[in-house]
Parts: C-alpha cells; structure tokens; sequence
C-alpha cells in the first residue's frame, strides 16, 4: 500500500464490556471463556492496511469493547463511504448489520483456535494407527492483530501458544451514513470502529496469498505390511 495517509475518523461507541487484562491482574476481563486478550501485547492503536483503529481504555476494571445486543450506534458526519470493523467472535458466526436501513451480512471469526490446517491425521488410542484423515482448511478473514498468548483468570496465567486474534471487516457505507445497528449476537465483540473516506480504494491482491483446498480430495494412508 503506498505510503499515504487515508482520511478516516474513529466512531464514538458506548463500551459495556471489558476483554483485556494485565499480566499482574489477569482475572480482570474476559473475552470468552475466563480468557482475555493480553494488555502488554495489544497497542493503543491498531493499525491495519492503513485503518486505524483506536483502543479502548486498558486499565483494570475498565470497559474496551462492545457485546453486540442489537444497539444502534450513531455515525460521524462526512463524506465517508466505508466502515470498519476490529471485531472477533466466540465462534465463528454469522450476522446482521444494518446502515440506515440497509442489511449487510458478516461472517464473523472466532476469535482463537487454529486458522489453517493441513490434512490432519487422527491417531488411535494406541497411537499405531491412523484412524481418520481430516481434510485441511484455510480461514481467510483479514487479520489486523494478533497474540502469541491469551490470558486465562482462572488459573491465572498466560497460556503460551493460545493464540488470539483481532479481524478487521468492511462494510460499505452511503455519504451521510447516519448510523448502524449492530446484530443481537453476545457471541461477537466490537471492539473499535473506524469510518473511511472515499478516497481510500480497495486494492486487491491478483491472486490469493493462501491455499482454498476447496477441490482437495481426502486420501487414504496406506499402512505398512511386515514382512516376516
């Protein structure tokens, strides 16, 4: 991307939840599942492709992030043409946004886990024999941030290699935009949002950067005969 400043502006939103924590008080805030997202990895301000995305406050028992519940949130004037989002999921999910009345629907990731997996074999209990082959997979959404580790309250800890992740989504946006209505789904959180000029167009790469493995077809292992 050229090195070019777009003309962009951080929405105002009403936090209700928080989902950081610090190494020193890691049972303060949650993500999903007793786990939140590491204060002493995550920047004030996220930057993604050029979209910048502003941190809520990260202090202990401060609210950073937004649990969708179907609230309407009002939108900057201007000449804007897109909206982003810094969002993630419990588990991958699918939701309604609405802008002034017009419905987009988002696939929303989960905001941990493994995103790619090459053919995975599964063991029998014994371990000498192949039982299952998974097919691989390769999730694409747009990954702005990222962490080596989560944080777990209880026990508290880092848990080393939990990686955790923030995406960044697109929604395109009317000049005049008043508002948007955020789906009523506890299972995404927002975490900022940033609206976007039309000056800023969207490249796209020629070709995708990842395998689809959509035609892989699974395969069979062939287990090794003893010769005696």
């Amino acid at each position: 991307m050229p090195n070019v400043s777009i003309p962009q502006q951080t929405v105002e939103i009403l936090y209700n939840t928080d989902v950081i924590s610090s190494d020193e008080n890691r049972e303060d805030g949650t993500m999903f599942n007793g786990q939140s997202l590491p204060t002493e990895l995550l920047p004030e301000v996220v930057e993604s492709e050029g979209i910048r995305f502003k941190i809520g406050n990260k202090e202990d028992e401060q609210n950073n992030a937004v649990v969708c519940t179907g609230q309407t949130i009002p939108l900057p004037e201007g000449k804007y043409t897109k909206l982003y989002l810094l969002a993630a999921a419990e588990n991958d999910s699918w939701a309604d946004f609405v802008v002034d009345g017009q419905t987009v629907s988002l696939g929303i990731q989960r905001w941990t886990g493994y995103i790619g997996q090459f053919y995975n074999r599964v063991l029998s209990a014994d371990q000498n024999k192949v039982v299952e082959m998974k097919a691989p997979y390769a999730k694409t959404d747009n990954i702005a941030w990222f962490a080596s580790h989560c944080h777990n309250n209880y026990p508290m800890k880092n848990q080393a290699y939990q990686y955790c992740y923030l995406y960044k989504y697109e929604i395109p946006i009317p000049v005049g935009a008043k508002n948007i209505t955020l789906p009523n789904n506890k299972d995404i959180k927002i975490l900022a949002l940033t609206v976007v000029a039309p000056e800023s167009e969207e490249l796209k790469p020629l070709q995708p950067l990842y395998d689809h493995f959509d035609k892989n077809p699974l395969f069979e292992l062939r287990e090794k005969q003893k010769f005696y």
